[in-house]
């Protein structure tokens, strides 16, 4: 059988899985032979890496994780509800592929060689951030557009990452990457500088208010928490719950009036955040419809339609996007995720990159994913992986 540790040692396959991974929308808009590529090679990676990893685990040479294996569940359960309402089995096949085979690739390598994933990952996103931030000042009405009807016809402007909403999903995992090796080296660095300062004028410069506020909150956590013990007592499980709360506030409730001075004063967004209380409102009938195993993944016209917004290609709010299209069993599922999460999490939640990695996964499942449901959730289903395997992350530092 192929040596793991061996092959996790190796740089070219830590950067390979990670590019195969984390791509940029400019490669399959600008650059397709270059996509095309990374795809075939993608298709053929993560299979492969799925199999040596549970055909090591039937042998007794691996262990697995809980976490990716509730990942796979999770996808299982979509495939499944998929099949049962004839939906969109392409796409569902291709998220299982890239989703569960990166989690695995991310469990393998935290284990075996938790720095030179770090490393690697810095590197390369420090590359990526600094040619989306290029691409941003040179082309500032995008590089390029695509149609999205709202009423009226709109354009929506894409840069290197993608749209200005979808900024978030890179930008985030690599700031946090970039504090975490930060502590690990015990040195801030200008190119490190540089990532914060380029991720942040690129989302202030283009603005996406639920961007802007999830990387606000962040920063603010980074400077409070560094060489003090405040915020120390908060961990994991408090995070969730807050989270939590802030769906029921938000979702259920209705209670953003509260807000409304930052919402409509300083976002510029209306009470109804830009009609997607209407789509939570269709969301939830068909969730009462469908409440088991949900509607599965569907193309977007179907689901536009569903929720009676021509610009809704997903439910805006990722627990409710989970339970449309997995019903309460992929819910469960997912809860089941965060609950082994916090269960790694409890052993080293002083530690200063616990608390980073577990902050990071916060920022999304209590403020980013209030409003969206990325459709790119590669990075941040490698986060909850990294925080099971924490207990190898820490050796670094």
């Amino acid at each position: 059988m192929i040596s793991i540790s061996r092959l996790c040692e190796k740089k070219w396959f830590i950067i390979l899985g990670i590019i195969c991974a984390v791509r940029p929308e400019y490669y399959a808009n600008q650059l397709p032979i270059v996509d095309s590529i990374l795809s075939n090679v993608s298709y053929m990676f993560f299979p492969f890496l799925i199999f040596l990893y549970y055909y090591g685990a039937g042998k007794g040479k691996i262990k697995t994780s809980p976490v990716v294996n509730l990942v796979l569940i999770l996808h299982l359960s979509y495939l499944f509800s998929t099949a049962l309402n004839h939906g969109n089995f392409y796409t569902i096949q291709r998220t299982t592929v890239y989703v569960v085979g990166f989690c695995v690739f991310t469990d393998l390598v935290c284990r075996h060689n938790p720095r030179g994933f770090i490393e690697a990952y810095y590197w390369i996103m420090l590359i990526y951030v600094t040619i989306n931030f290029i691409t941003i000042i040179k082309y500032p009405d995008g590089i390029w557009y695509s149609a999205s009807l709202t009423g009226n016809l709109k354009y929506l402007t894409h840069w290197f990452f993608s749209t200005e909403n979808n900024f978030i999903v890179y930008i985030l995992p690599a700031l946090c990457i970039t504090v975490m090796r930060c502590y690990i080296v015990n040195k801030v660095s200008l190119l490190s500088i540089w990532m914060f300062i380029a991720s942040a004028l690129s989302i202030l410069i283009t603005f996406s208010g639920t961007c802007v506020v999830g990387l606000s909150v962040f920063a603010i956590y980074m400077v409070l928490m560094y060489k003090n013990k405040l915020l120390e007592w908060i961990h994991f499980p408090q995070y969730m719950l807050a989270s939590l709360g802030t769906f029921l506030f938000i979702v259920i409730f209705r209670l953003q009036e509260f807000f409304a001075f930052i919402i409509e004063n300083l976002l510029g967004k209306s009470l109804t955040l830009t009609g997607r209380t209407g789509a939570w409102d269709w969301a939830m009938y068909w969730i009462r419809v469908k409440p088991i195993f949900g509607s599965g993944y569907e193309t977007n016209e179907v689901i536009t339609s569903k929720l009676h917004d021509t610009a809704a290609t997903h439910c805006h709010n990722m627990f409710l996007d989970i339970t449309y299209r997995g019903g309460f069993v992929a819910l469960i599922i997912f809860i089941l995720i965060l609950y082994f999460c916090g269960k790694a999490e409890k052993h080293y939640k002083y530690n200063s990159l616990t608390r980073i990695l577990t902050f990071s996964i916060f920022v999304f499942t209590g403020i980013l994913f209030l409003t969206e449901a990325y459709f790119n959730q590669r990075t941040f289903f490698m986060l909850l992986t990294m925080l099971y395997q924490i207990s190898y992350i820490v050796k670094c530092y």
